[in-house]
């Protein structure tokens, strides 16, 4: 069982986690690789979704738990974390969308 300074010390550690991500996925995004920023926005979003679940003394070990904590709690995640959710979202969907462009657009040499 974690102390509250300890638990407090793991929630900053996954917000900072997050941010430096959401600040990777940047970078890669303007070197033009799709699926890497897209993973790096995935994993910005799971961190700072394990950030909340600690911050408000649950947690989840897997992506399917982070995952079922969503569903279950989505108006807490409106409530706190909304323009930052909006904000992953947004950039997933525009960068799924360029992936997709972008084969239909190429000839792949394997």
């Amino acid at each position: 069982m974690l102390t509250e300074e300890e638990r407090k010390a793991l929630v900053l550690n996954k917000v900072r986690r997050s941010r430096e991500t959401w600040a990777e996925a940047k970078g890669i995004i303007e070197n033009k690789y799709w699926y890497a920023a897209a993973n790096r926005m995935y994993y910005a979003c799971y961190y700072m979704v394990a950030a909340l679940l600690l911050n408000n003394g649950q947690s989840a070990h897997t992506h399917g738990g982070i995952i079922g904590f969503i569903s279950s709690k989505l108006e807490l995640f409106r409530q706190k974390w909304a323009n930052f959710i909006a904000k992953c979202m947004n950039c997933a969907r525009l960068v799924t969308m360029m992936i997709g462009k972008l084969l239909q657009n190429q000839t792949l040499c394997l």
